[in-house]
């Protein structure tokens, strides 16, 4: 069974061991051992656990490696749970787990990117003499990564030293990788500084992270210099770290560099990808380079690269700056005839809005109508994302009210604005709206609750790219800058607001303008 369990597949090991005893022989240890590695090379972890479940029937005692071995199995299927179940029950069969079975727990932990698990193993393993390795700081710094914990990844990093284990290019990178996350990316360079000083090796991914900071930061120099570096140590740059350096430079506004670095990538056999021409005509954009940013945008099927609405909101960005709007306006019209559909328009105009150009983001907005596509509540959602801080914003939500753009702000009645399906812009305007003409309304009615509440959406009501932290930290931000309280809730998707000590006049200022819907509604109908 052993050499079949190294040669054949899982089904004819399973077969053999099912046929033993029909054949009277009895399955032993090493019987089982042989299934349970056949479990592990072909990860089928469900099956090691009924192995391991028929062994405690026989009365056979594990050893430690095939707890090791079905530890091993969870760990590359995925099963976190099962794996620490393996590994807890190993002390109740008068087994210690070794290093290996801890790591390898660890490592299903770290896949899940349940970070407190595995710091809980790393414990311990301290907590039972067993000296945690290189691979199990790798493994925990990486779960940490994957949970957002950018703290206990540098912390981690730095007590391995303390440890007497030395950290390696895997265990910085993952911790480059949780602060660039974070967005925390000066301490990306630190890290990378640090490598260099402690005589760690940088690869790709190391000089990667780096410049993909330095192009969400803008600092060009620094990422065509870290380009220029690896090149000299004979690390091949990817599709991502031009990407980055190209990045960089349009952020400065430099088109001639990014020119360049396009121009680099297909010298050195790296394809530009749908980024890559974007942020190029982007930087033509910026540097008043209209017919470079159409000749890009015109070469990119010729390369095998089909234009999206990020491309093409680049393009008529480039020409709306030069004043060429009927060009702006026939890419708009190539945009709905390549197939661009209405939700990749909304993400050019949420482009538009993300680099704060709000006149080109409701410029693109306005001209839907004029090439066939129709503006819905998510297009709605983008140009009020974009223009919310300007004087576009108000007006813009009330045009939005006006076509029912949002028709259950108020399904629940006056007391409850609900924002499911709107966006953070959207949201704040609704909120001001509500706040200014909705809830004056309220003050001083006999049979008015204490209280109105703002639905954030929680869960799988909303859906993941208007996540509920982001409406929720939204909205409560605009309330603490505009002094109003809430007040505790169970109910985490809900924030809900005392009427008591608001003023009439102070929340009329919140939205000015007179409104263009529901304006006949008569107090007593409140």
């Amino acid at each position: 069974m052993s050499a079949c369990s190294r040669g054949a597949g899982l089904r004819l090991v399973l077969g053999l061991l099912d046929s033993m005893p029909e054949r009277r022989l009895t399955p032993d240890a090493y019987s089982y051992s042989a299934a349970i590695s056949a479990c592990m090379r072909e990860g089928a972890p469900e099956e090691a656990f009924n192995l391991m479940s028929s062994m405690r029937e026989g009365k056979l005692v594990p050893d430690v490696y095939i707890c090791s071995a079905a530890i091993s199995v969870c760990e590359r299927g995925g099963q976190w749970q099962q794996a620490l179940g393996f590994l807890s029950q190993m002390p109740q069969q008068g087994l210690q787990p070794n290093e290996v079975c801890y790591n390898s727990a660890i490592t299903a932990c770290e896949k899940a990117g349940r970070w407190e698990s595995a710091l809980g193993l790393l414990g311990w393993m301290a907590a039972k003499e067993v000296a945690p390795g290189l691979i199990s700081y790798n493994s925990a710094i990486s779960a940490c990564e994957k949970g957002g914990q950018w703290q206990v990844a540098l912390r981690l990093l730095s007590s391995m030293s303390e440890k007497a284990v030395t950290p390696d290019t895997i265990s910085f990178n993952a911790a480059i990788s949780s602060c660039e996350k974070a967005g925390k990316f000066e301490l990306v360079q630190r890290l990378r500084r640090s490598m260099e000083t402690r005589g760690v090796a940088a690869d790709e991914y190391s000089y990667s992270a780096a410049i993909t900071t330095f192009g969400k930061t803008g600092e060009w120099e620094k990422a065509l210099s870290l380009l220029h570096e690896m090149r000299r140590l004979g690390l091949r740059p990817d599709e991502v770290c031009f990407n980055s350096a190209i990045t960089a430079c349009e952020k400065a506004g430099l088109w001639e560099p990014a020119i360049g670095l396009l121009r680099s990538m297909a010298a050195e056999k790296v394809l530009p990808n749908l980024i890559s021409y974007s942020s190029a005509i982007s930087a033509c954009g910026k540097g008043g380079q209209w017919q470079l940013a159409l000749g890009l945008l015109g070469s990119m099927s010729e390369k095998g690269v089909t234009p999206g609405a990020i491309s093409f909101s680049a393009a008529i960005s480039a020409c709306q700056k030069a004043g060429k709007s009927e060009l702006a306006l026939n890419l708009l019209r190539s945009m709905e005839s390549t197939g661009v559909a209405a939700d990749e328009i909304s993400a050019a105009i949420s482009a538009f809005g993300n680099k704060g150009e709000w006149e080109q983001a409701l410029s693109l907005f306005r001209e839907m109508p004029q090439v066939g596509v129709s503006q819905d509540a998510s297009s709605f959602n983008a140009a009020l994302d974009a223009v919310v801080d300007t004087p576009a914003g108000i007006p813009l939500f009330r045009e939005a009210l006006e076509l029912q753009m949002f028709p259950q702000l108020l399904r629940l009645g006056y007391s409850e604005v609900d924002l499911h399906e709107l966006s953070p812009g959207a949201a704040t305007l609704a909120v001001r709206w509500w706040l200014a003409e909705i809830v004056p309304h309220l003050l001083g009615k006999p049979d008015q609750k204490p209280s109105v509440s703002i639905i954030t959406g929680y869960g799988k009501h909303r859906q993941e790219w208007r996540t509920t932290a982001g409406i929720k930290e939204t909205i409560s931000k605009l309330l603490t800058e505009l002094q109003i309280s809430t007040s505790p809730t169970t109910n985490p998707g809900i924030l809900t607001v005392p009427l008591k000590g608001l003023d009439v006049e102070r929340l009329r200022s919140l939205f000015l303008e007179p409104l263009l819907v529901a304006s006949s509604i008569e107090d007593d109908a409140y």
